[in-house]
């Protein structure tokens, strides 16, 4: 396969190069100006030409953001094509909607499309088998129809302040519920809710030929010729293509009309950015081909760029902030408590929940640095119903995962699929999730079946530089996970790529020898190892390569301050920010890699840490609820410790995994 000329980065900076002289003709101050740029869904020209402007942007000192968008008249077309796929039999056949309405657990589903008839059948069959259906119309993107929505009522709102009226009613309980926010946000000494969540400053439209302004001034126009020719999609496309389409059908399952909402971060400065510039164009590569892809399937995805922080503690990109803060408060509005129960109000008179709605799944691309707090679940927060506890976090609330410490709390049925991907060149993006998928989990299933048997783990391996792992992992009863690749039902997670078997030990205790990768605020090549000395769980000693350890040392450091700034700002009960105090230096994860695609050496963790025949732990947060803090950052041990490693059962017997680097018997045959 030919990976040459697929990113031409003497044309990228050029193109970069060329905006950025554009942008000073126009004479935009930054003065911390926040600009949001869209462009049409599977529009390669216009995806690929915004990616060097938003470049531009941030480069000249402005906060932008890129939005793919569907608009109504796309959407028509869209329907056409599912009402063909219909005219088989695919989308309309009532025996697959009974099949699926018996698999759906709760009694009430809020929300459905429509697209090309496939409501009507599934709604019968629903309604027939006792459960409660109502089937919508979606006419356009339901994200970008949240975001202007809410816009224009701030709008409205700010201008009331300043003596206008409303016209309407909704508008009116609009006000009110803002009146009834603001006073949180001043008790904290906080910016209110309408100077972080109304419209950016400039949104520039992509409208087939330039970019233009359809917000803000000056009026803006910006036209590069072939500002898309720096990429080059043909000599991967159909390789690209089957991998993506397998990502959305067998890892997230999606019906017919389904949607997932792809986050990419931007690319970070010079100063903080780690990893190859390229790597992150050949990511939107890779993410432009699962939004066309999913089109393509009868699915639907969209893309949003978002800027990452340096600190955990810096606000969330003010478009991500607004739609976490209306999901968040459209989630939470049966919650009896204010300002929740006045929203409910708003929200029926407004028809909010009309336009508030979740995608299906979000797949996020993590890069270097963090995509910043949530403003209003740190500020307000999101409670639980029983009121125990509140979530400071939307995309924690409506993911739900079982290692939450809320989750337990909180009898709401998750909403989304959540998938996490690193930033990866297509080679590697190609090679490690174009597996065999069926083999990968047969063979995690296999491995997952011996560690059930077993009472303790024996881990050794050989030295390295004069030092060598060996640990002894207790498993108590904690539960055992596969990442298969699989986020097929509402509050379940996957990585893409797959390939590992891991648990929360009850205790550990030795020494770990990560010799490959460890992942940070980034992923960092091991070009010594760093030597973990672990007592009952918790690592009590890290040496190594000073590099590293520095930046270990000052992430931690970001941790502390993480949590003694939610300690001061009351975003969370005591007994969480005791759980996150008391697992600052656990060990939170014991993996076993399974994925035979994964190659090491990598630069990537989640390539190394699936790569087949290696271990690895994680430091922080683990998978249980009592686990967590807010961090988690694997390290791997690889092949050239020829590690073996060894069940124990409670009456004595034991199962080899792994013998001197290699699968046993039994597992060899698998892998075979």
């Amino acid at each position: 396969m030919n990976f040459r000329g697929i990113i031409d980065m003497d044309k990228y900076e050029q193109i970069v190069k060329q905006f950025t002289d554009e942008l000073e003709k126009v004479g935009i101050t930054p003065l911390n100006q926040d600009v949001l740029v869209t462009v049409p869904v599977q529009s390669f020209k216009a995806f690929f030409s915004a990616l060097p402007l938003i470049d531009a942007l941030n480069k000249s000192g402005l906060k932008a953001n890129l939005k793919t968008v569907r608009k109504p008249e796309e959407t028509k077309e869209e329907k056409k094509r599912i009402e063909k796929m219909s005219e088989h039999g695919s989308i309309t056949e009532d025996s697959f909607y009974e099949k699926y309405a018996d698999r759906i657990g709760t009694d009430l589903i809020t929300q459905m499309r429509d697209l090309g008839g496939a409501g009507a059948p599934m709604a019968s069959s629903m309604f027939g088998g006792g459960k409660k259906v109502r089937v919508e119309e979606d006419e356009s993107d339901k994200i970008y129809t949240l975001l202007t929505y809410v816009w224009e009522l701030i709008d409205k709102y700010i201008e009331v302040c300043a003596g206008g009226s409303y016209d309407y009613e909704h508008e009116q309980k609009f006000g009110t519920i803002m009146n009834r926010l603001n006073p949180y946000f001043a008790e904290k000494n906080e910016n209110p809710l309408e100077s972080w969540a109304r419209a950016p400053h400039i949104i520039l439209d992509f409208d087939g030929d330039a970019f233009k302004s359809v917000r803000g001034s000056p009026e803006i126009i910006l036209k590069i010729d072939s500002a898309d020719s720096w990429v080059t999609l043909s000599n991967v496309e159909d390789d690209l293509e089957k991998v993506c389409f397998e990502i959305i059908r067998s890892g997230f399952n999606l019906p017919r009309g389904g949607d997932t909402l792809i986050i990419l971060p931007n690319i970070p400065s010079e100063k903080r950015r780690k990893k190859p510039k390229e790597d992150y164009l050949q990511a939107y590569l890779q993410a432009y081909k699962l939004e066309d892809v999913s089109f393509k399937r009868g699915r639907i995805a969209s893309i949003l760029t978002l800027n990452t922080k340096e600190h955990p503690n810096d606000p969330a990109d003010k478009v991500w902030s607004t739609i976490q803060a209306f999901w968040g408060l459209e989630f939470s509005k049966y919650v009896p408590q204010e300002p929740f129960k006045r929203y409910k109000i708003f929200s029926a008179v407004s028809g909010m929940r009309y336009k508030a709605r979740l995608p299906h799944a979000i797949c996020i691309f993590k890069g270097e640095g963090y995509f910043g707090k949530d403003i209003f679940g740190e500020i307000i927060g999101y409670p639980t119903p029983n009121l125990k506890t509140k979530w400071t976090s939307t995309l924690q609330l409506i993911s739900k995962l079982k290692w939450y410490p809320q989750s337990s709390e909180d009898d709401r049925e998750p909403l989304i699929r959540l998938g996490l991907q690193e930033i990866l060149p297509i080679s590697t993006f190609l090679r490690v999730c174009g597996i065999d998928y069926k083999n990968m989990r047969k063979r995690n299933e296999s491995i997952k079946e011996v560690l059930e048997k077993a009472e303790k783990l024996e881990v050794t391996g050989q030295p390295i530089d004069g030092v060598a792992t060996n640990l002894t992992v207790s498993l108590g009863r904690r539960e055992l996970r596969k990442s298969d690749s699989e986020a097929i039902w509402p509050g379940m997670f996957a990585n893409f790529p797959g390939g590992e078997v891991y648990f929360t030990p009850e205790s550990l205790s030795g020494v770990f020898v990560s010799d490959e990768v460890i992942s940070i605020d980034s992923s960092y090549v091991l070009e010594s190892p760093l030597v973990i000395k672990i007592e009952n769980g918790h690592y009590t000693e890290i040496t190594g390569n000073q590099q590293i350890l520095n930046i270990l040392l000052t992430e931690k450091e970001k941790v502390k301050k993480r949590i003694t700034h939610l300690e001061e700002k009351l975003a969370l009960p005591n007994e969480v920010l005791q759980l996150y105090k008391d697992n600052l230096d656990r060990i939170g994860e014991f993996g076993i890699g399974t994925n035979l695609n994964a190659q090491l050496p990598s630069s990537y963790l989640i390539e190394a840490e699936k790569a087949g025949r290696t271990i690895h732990l994680a430091l922080g947060s683990g998978y249980e609820p009592d686990r967590a803090t807010l961090y988690h950052w694997d390290a791997v041990a690889g092949h050239h410790q020829k590690l073996t490693l060894t069940a124990l059962t409670s009456d004595g017997n034991e199962i080899p995994i792994l013998i001197e680097g290699e699968w046993s018997k039994e597992l060899e045959e698998e892998e075979t």
